[in-house]
């Protein structure tokens, strides 16, 4: 919980619940208000891109347009950037924090750098049955690891299953885009 005291004269105290664990972490609210106050921002080199993304998520619950922009930047400068160990990012795990920031832009045009993939996402004692393909392409999605496929919005993932059919990576970022915009007018079925 984050509370804040207002003046003397007012004599209350507000509070903001934070409920979320996943993202709504002090080193979050800390790096949160680092930029907002202009203190620091976050760079490749200082911060993990999941950090960055949790951060843009903690802006975008908050409605903070102005802190969500200037992180969503920062975000999108860093792809092909060099991190802190000087290794290149790799494109799916832009792709997959972007998904699931709803960044369809993002996601394009880490489809269209096409570097890395998703085999890089399973974890240490998967089996074969949860964990990526070998060999496979970068963003095909019959080789993703179980974990991929749980942390994609349902919508991007239909869209990367029909661009798996688009030959060149310019065609299948753009591809991706319209298919994001169809998946964005289309009523969703009731049952």
């Amino acid at each position: 919980m984050l509370a804040i005291e207002q003046p003397a004269e007012a004599k209350q105290k507000h509070e903001i619940r934070l409920v979320d664990d996943r993202f709504e972490t002090a080193d979050i609210v800390r790096r949160f208000l680092d930029a907002a106050t202009g203190k620091s921002l976050p760079t490749p080199q200082t911060i993990s891109l999941h950090q960055l993304g949790d951060s843009i998520r903690f802006a975008k619950k908050y409605d903070c347009p102005l802190i969500c922009a200037l992180l969503l930047s920062i975000f999108k400068e860093s792809l092909g950037a060099v991190d802190a160990s000087g290794k290149t990012h790799s494109s799916s795990t832009f792709f997959s924090i972007a998904a699931q920031l709803d960044e369809p832009e993002i996601c394009s045009a880490a489809l269209k750098l096409g570097i890395g993939n998703f085999h890089e996402h399973h974890r240490q004692g998967d089996n074969k049955d949860r964990s990526s393909i070998p060999g496979r392409p970068g963003f095909d999605i019959i080789a993703f690891p179980l974990a991929s496929f749980r942390d994609l919005p349902i919508d991007y993932l239909w869209a990367l299953g029909r661009v798996s059919l688009v030959s060149g990576d310019k065609a299948k970022a753009e591809e991706f885009k319209r298919l994001i915009e169809v998946a964005k007018r289309t009523p969703v079925a009731q049952s």
